[in-house]
């Protein structure tokens, strides 16, 4: 799955989470200083693409980190190129 289809999934997932047109949002958009998400919201998307990818994204949640669409993108596309290799 590239970058570009998880990011397209990411989006997906957060109009089901949240009330706004996700096509506005910008792959760098931060999540809590652009979007005015709440952590809520981002431990949401975080539970959803475990169940969605079969990852666990657990360690990673920073809610300090900047998290965008590229962050989460990044984590998962990582996540599962070790689940591919073996690693997890």
């Amino acid at each position: 799955m590239t970058k570009d289809e998880i990011k397209i999934k990411l989006r997906e997932m957060l109009s089901e989470i949240v009330e706004m047109d996700i096509n506005e949002i910008k792959d760098d958009d931060n999540f809590f200083d652009n979007l005015s998400f709440t952590s809520i919201t981002v431990v949401q998307l975080f539970v959803s693409c475990q169940d969605e990818f079969g990852i666990s994204m657990q360690e990673n949640v920073n809610l300090k980190d900047n998290i965008t669409l590229n962050y989460i993108a990044d984590l998962i596309a990582e996540k599962l190129d070790e689940k591919e290799k073996g690693e997890v």
